[in-house]
């Protein structure tokens, strides 16, 4: 069923660049990159509650496929 999915680490955009559509050229770019390799996924993780990245790669088509839970105990 095709390759293993390309893995997005880490995008950071500068706090005063944020909002221009910057996010969403670095992560078409990187798709585009990855469409021409070959690639047939994208996967990525998001580790905190960032509604704005959240909202960017659901309008960009990513769905959610894992959900990870945790309590402190401190």
């Amino acid at each position: 069923m095709g390759s293993a999915p390309a893995f997005v680490f880490n995008v950071e955009v500068d706090e005063s660049q944020r909002g221009r559509g910057n996010g969403r050229a670095i992560m078409t770019v990187g798709e585009d990159y990855a469409r021409q390799q070959g690639v047939v996924a994208m996967a990525q993780n998001l580790f905190v509650q960032d509604d704005v990245a959240r909202s960017l790669y659901d309008k960009l088509g990513y769905r959610v496929t894992n959900v990870n839970m945790q309590k402190e105990l401190i």
